[in-house]
């Protein structure tokens, strides 16, 4: 395995590609709308060639550097530019909403982007004191220094003495040394940055590589946001360990890109597998006869089966799985041997019609915060249903509420900026979500015990803004507002005080798809307005897509409140499962 115990910076990965053939091919992607392929001595002469040029810029040792950018080779050579001559690498989302990227860069005091393209441009140009002093962007792009000339400035200076300047700045960059800010995802959420060392990179990156998912995989292609720390971490891997990584901007252009580089491995958050699952669903029920009834029984076997490996390859119910899910295998390319799914819960059925179709689908767990591999299935060790066991050199333990608390050298320094830390003096991380863990190992997540919580994009979102404002649009409703591991909100409305000292209002139920009869219930007229008022006013991932009206009151008395008077979400959730469940229900299997 092409490890090396002195890997202690995460730019010192460049010396295990040193060692490859030159050229021997580490990514592809495009640039200007046209695919190019990057060798290994592509990668350190682009990295070194980027650290000279923000050495020219002045770039300093712990000075914040952005990237705002689609999945591209370039990101890497940005990356170990950055690092290399001390600086910290800011990864953003290009999706990031301009309100948000205009308090980062507040916050961080950037005077370096690298961008992918125009749309990026756009964003930040709609920033009325941005504090940018140059922008590189990788395509072509009007009012913004092409990376190619950036590139230049670096050879105009390359010399004895720019050489011996990078040298001693690398030399000065120490393990404990900050590397990353990476901002939490999510437009209504608070401003948090979290901070990962060059320890906490390594860490995550050599422990992963002592157990990974990777056996007899030679190629992957990666969609997910290498700010995505996950994404990341699983990048830094593949180059560790010479897998071939082919680059693609986002999902519209997946399907193509999965034929005609037929991946043997890629990472996906449940999201994109839910929507390709049910995409190929749709086109297995459309077809007729006897295949057509084959198909139907292979989903209606497969969405019960049992996920994991062992299974008997000659049985009557795997050879109808081969032949029926044969559409699914070819959608991914047709060489898909593993799926890793993180980000969020994937759907018990959808992970069992991934095995049954013959993908290996591993779910594991971790967060931002612990740099962020925490546990993950494998081959040889895996439950269905749980995010697997410990990755080596983890710590985790169950604290008396049930929340799952982590220790390992892997975890964040601190907030950037801020002083509130969730970890605490002995160096437990309090991740914020309930779990349980069997006497094997396995991990189990059971819940969410801090109001924040993901979708199944990996997005997250803070329900509580969302609360307030519906809370001004329905003055006499309680509103719950739920969606963790889901692709959309949700939203239970009850009853509420209308003033002080007076009862409960009473309201008829309606139904989970919002039909109402007027004539039966006006309020429920203004309160599906005052839902469609919000979803108006708001990006889609913050919309109410389905809710309910239930009657219950909710007090202290009965536990659905704290004391205080804020939902018990923990609490919420227990009573009103089924509720939930129904409005999130997707039936794989119709007719």
């Amino acid at each position: 395995m092409p490890m090396s115990p002195s890997i202690t910076r995460i730019f010192d990965l460049l010396e295990v590609v040193s060692a490859r053939p030159d050229e021997q091919i580490m990514f592809s992607s495009a640039r200007n709308g046209q695919w190019q392929d990057y060798t290994a001595a592509d990668y350190l002469r682009y990295a070194d060639l980027t650290s000279h040029a923000l050495l020219r810029y002045g770039i300093t040792k712990g000075e914040p550097v952005l990237s705002i950018t689609h999945n591209r080779a370039e990101f890497n050579f940005v990356d170990m530019g950055i690092l290399q001559t001390g600086a910290l690498h800011v990864p953003l989302y290009p999706a990031v909403d301009v309100g948000k990227l205009e308090r980062i860069i507040a916050e961080t005091g950037a005077r370096i982007a690298f961008i992918s393209n125009r749309s990026v441009l756009r964003k930040i140009r709609q920033i009325p004191s941005c504090t940018l002093q140059l922008i590189v962007s990788f395509d072509t792009t009007e009012g913004a220094v092409t990376y190619e000339d950036f590139l230049l400035t670096a050879d105009e200076s390359k010399g004895t003495d720019s050489t011996e300047t990078l040298l001693s700045r690398k030399v000065a960059v120490q393990p404990d040394d900050p590397a990353s800010i990476i901002y939490l995802s999510g437009s209504n959420t608070p401003l948090k940055g979290v901070v990962l060392t060059h320890a906490a990179h390594v860490f995550n990156l050599l422990n992963y590589c002592k157990l990974h998912h990777f056996e007899g995989c030679s190629h992957s292609i990666s969609f997910l946001p290498l700010a995505h720390s996950f994404e990341r971490t699983v990048n830094y891997s593949f180059q560790n360990l010479g897998i071939r990584v082919t680059y693609n901007e986002g999902i519209a252009t997946l399907a193509g890109i999965l034929k005609q580089n037929k991946p043997d491995v890629m990472l996906a958050v449940p999201l994109v597998l839910e929507r390709i699952i049910e995409t190929v669903k749709n086109e297995m029920l459309k077809t007729e006869g006897i295949k057509g009834r084959m198909a139907v029984m292979a989903l209606r076997w497969a969405a019960n089966k049992k996920a994991g490996p062992g299974r008997n390859r000659f049985s009557i119910k795997n050879m109808v799985y081969s032949r029926a899910f044969e559409g699914l295998r070819n959608f991914l390319g047709g060489n898909i041997k593993v799926m890793l799914c993180g980000g969020a819960a994937l759907r018990p059925e959808s992970l069992n019609i991934l095995w049954a179709a013959g993908i290996n689908t591993y779910e594991g767990y971790g967060l931002t915060e612990a740099g962020p591999l925490v546990s993950y299935n494998l081959y040889h060790s895996f439950k269905s249903q749980s995010v697997g066991k410990l990755m080596p050199g983890v710590e985790a333990k169950i604290a008396d509420d049930q929340e799952v608390l982590v220790r390992s050298g892997g975890l964040m320094s601190g907030y950037f900026m801020q002083n509130t830390s969730p970890i605490d003096a002995d160096g437990w991380l309090h991740t914020g979500d309930f779990g349980t863990m069997d006497k094997q190992g396995f991990l189990t997540l059971t819940g969410t015990k801090k109001d924040i919580f993901k979708l199944s994009s990996g997005l997250y979102t803070d329900p509580g803004p969302v609360e307030s404002l519906l809370s001004v649009l329905l003055p006499t409703r309680k509103v719950w507002v739920y969606g963790h591991n889901q692709s959309f909100l949700t939203a239970l409305i009850a009853p509420g005080i209308q003033q002080a000292g007076e009862s409960f209002i009473p309201e008829t139920e309606v139904s989970a798809d919002n039909s109402v009869n007027i004539d039966e219930s006006q309020s429920s007229l203004s309160i599906s307005q005052a839902i469609s008022d919000y979803n108006a006013a708001c990006p889609k991932y913050d919309q109410i897509i389905k809710f309910e009206v239930v009657q219950d009151e909710w007090t202290v008395g009965n536990g659905l409140l704290h004391p205080d008077g804020s939902l018990n979400r923990q609490a919420l959730t227990m009573k009103y499962r089924e509720r939930i469940d129904r409005m999130y229900s997707l039936s794989l299997v119709s007719g």
